[in-house]
């Protein structure tokens, strides 16, 4: 008979493979059998703190019987988005700077933030475009009327 798992030839009436400890049994196993622990080389059921086999002496793996739980996932914000958006009412410029580098943050974290980047980036340059408009209504005429009228060529006086 051969093991299922690793394909290791095994003697036809083993419980387990002695190469991975596989269970030819799986269906009549209680509870119990479930959580004890075999020797990978002998097949033996052992202590399972064990690092050395006390059957056959050979040094265990334990991360074949006890792999590691997966770390969980801790579920990260985009700041520099968010960041963006907030900045992007209040100064415009370093709103677009936060919300451009969020944005690029957001395509390494899985699309994390990005709606917030997109919504900085728009808002800032709207923003940016309607001062600088106002910028040009209002700043440069007054310049004009009131100091160095001959610098702009403005002929109001």
């Amino acid at each position: 008979m051969f093991c299922p798992q690793c394909g290791n030839k095994t003697d036809d009436n083993a419980r387990f493979c002695i190469r991975c400890g596989h269970s030819f049994e799986t269906a009549r196993e209680t509870p119990a059998e479930k959580t004890k622990k075999y020797c990978t080389h002998c097949g033996n059921e052992i202590d399972k703190n064990a690092v050395v086999c006390p059957h056959c002496g050979e040094v265990l793996r334990p991360e074949v019987f006890n792999p590691p739980a997966p770390a969980p996932q801790q579920e990260t914000s985009n700041v520099l988005a968010i960041l963006g958006l907030i900045f992007s009412f209040l100064m415009p410029v370093v709103g677009l700077i936060c919300s451009i580098i969020g944005l690029n943050q957001a395509k390494k974290m899985n699309g994390n933030g990005h709606s917030l980047a997109l919504a900085g980036v728009i808002v800032s340059a709207v923003l940016l475009a309607l001062w600088l408009i106002l910028f040009m209504i209002f700043l440069i005429p007054v310049s004009c009327g009131l100091a160095m009228p001959y610098l702009y060529g403005c002929s109001y006086m």
